[in-house]
């Protein structure tokens, strides 16, 4: 059986508010160097960002979302959030379940998720990226 999901709408626990933090610099610098060495670089953020939603492959190590910045504090989140792009986010007991279900479908890294004024969000021990969900 399959079931059926309301995402939630608005900002909140659900869906975060804030920015990448160096994302599209780290990805200007790398197709920078590329182009410096002669080699065809196909730049396009929203091309690199599709890859969070659709299969197009597994993303690269500077394809992927670092950091996240809220704009404002936040005291929870979500198993499952989103952010920016319909990136998703999730805690490792998430991750964990996910990982057991349907091994090597999904793409995991870590993502720092902070705040304004330097503060990291508390009582995460690790939020994961999650892409080609």
């Amino acid at each position: 059986m399959v079931w059926a999901i309301h995402q939630a709408s608005g900002f909140g626990k659900y869906f975060l508010y804030g920015e990448r933090v160096g994302w599209k610099e780290g990805l200007k610098a790398y197709w920078d160097a590329q182009e410096a060495q002669g080699k065809p670089v196909d730049r396009g953020y929203y091309e690199v960002s599709r890859k969070f939603t659709f299969d197009d492959g597994p993303l690269a190590d500077v394809e992927l979302v670092k950091e996240f910045r809220t704009e404002k504090g936040i005291k929870e989140i979500a198993a499952m959030a989103e952010i920016t792009s319909q990136l998703l986010i999730v805690h490792q007991a998430l991750k964990e379940l996910i990982e057991a279900l349907e091994p090597d479908v999904h793409q995991f890294w870590p993502m720092k998720i902070s705040m304004p004024r330097g503060k990291v969000f508390p009582g995460l021990t690790s939020g994961f990226g999650l892409a080609n969900f």
